[in-house]
This record gives C-alpha cells, sequence and structure tokens, in this order.
C-alpha cells in the first residue's frame, strides 16, 4: 500500500489521538457538537468517490487509561450516535491497565457501549 498516495487522496486519513480530544473535549467532557462537526467532517471526507469507511479510534481508550470513566462511557454514546447517522465501521480497543479493581463491572459498562464485542 502507498500510504503517502492514500493519505492525499483521503483514503488513509490520521489524527492523533490527544490532539483529536483537543477539539471537541471541554472540562473534560465531550461536547456533543464539537465531537459530531470533527467526526462527520471526516467521515465525509475519507467517504469521497463512494468509499466505504472503516474508522479506528484511540481516544476512548486514553480516556479510559486516565481513568475517566464516565467521559469514555459518554463518548461511547457520541461514536454510538455517528454510527447510526453515518454508515462506517468503527472499532476501538483498551488497554487492559485501564480496567479497575472490578474487572467484570469495567468490562460490562466498556460491552453495554457496543454493538459487538471480539
Amino acid at each position: 500500500m502507498d500510504v503517502a498516495t492514500a493519505r492525499s487522496q483521503d483514503q488513509y486519513i490520521t489524527l492523533l489521538t490527544e490532539e483529536a480530544l483537543a477539539k471537541f473535549m471541554v472540562n473534560q467532557w465531550p461536547d456533543d457538537r464539537l465531537f459530531s462537526d470533527l467526526v462527520t467532517e471526516l467521515i465525509m471526507r475519507a467517504r469521497a468517490r463512494g468509499r466505504r469507511v472503516r474508522a479506528f479510534g484511540e481516544m476512548v481508550a486514553l480516556l479510559w487509561a486516565r481513568g475517566d470513566q464516565a467521559a469514555t462511557i459518554r463518548l461511547e454514546y457520541l461514536w454510538h450516535q455517528i454510527c447510526q447517522s453515518h454508515e462506517f465501521s468503527l472499532f476501538c480497543a483498551y488497554p487492559k491497565t485501564g480496567l479497575t479493581e472490578d474487572t467484570s463491572k469495567s468490562m460490562s459498562q466498556i460491552c453495554a457501549a457496543h454493538s459487538r464485542i471480539i
């Protein structure tokens, strides 16, 4: 794969996690409109010429690892809303280090925010 060409044609779009969070987090909480604006713009760019879109995000993993579980669950909810209004596949992953002492409770919270778990 020619990554440089894919980037120049918006077939491969990267955004650093911290930079992405800085665009929509307000007082350590995801702002609904700012998040929607950012992700919708990225999806529209990626979707050009009828392409299918697959997204992978580390934002929830970073928030979770920081101990910001409530903000993480809210961000998962916002992702879910975007998935309902735009057709694309979303993938995310969580580090084991972000799980609390009660692992089953942590996993239940994460799983409840997803449509399918691998």
